[in-house]
């Protein structure tokens, strides 16, 4: 027998033992099994919703505009920095 062959049974039984041992894990965990299945499956089937409003611009596909402060914050700024110097 060639190592070849040697190495294509040596693969070829570890993939029969993990099998059985998934198998097995199944059997002895049946509920964590069907969790480990079922909730990507119902993740899958949510719709995407925006719940946020840059989540919303997102599904609008419409451009973001910079944020600027509001004229009050700009004058308060200015009083503060005009009064430390």
């Amino acid at each position: 027998m060639s190592n070849q062959q040697q190495i294509h049974d040596i693969i070829a039984k570890a993939k029969q033992q993990r099998a059985e041992f998934i198998g097995a894990s199944i059997r002895k965990h049946p509920v964590a099994a069907l969790l480990l299945v079922a909730i990507p499956v119902l993740l899958t089937q949510i719709p995407p919703s925006p719940s946020s409003p840059v989540a919303g611009e997102m599904y609008q596909n419409t451009p973001r505009t910079p944020m600027t402060p509001p004229d009050r914050l700009t004058e308060m700024l200015g009083e503060s920095s005009a009064a430390s110097s």
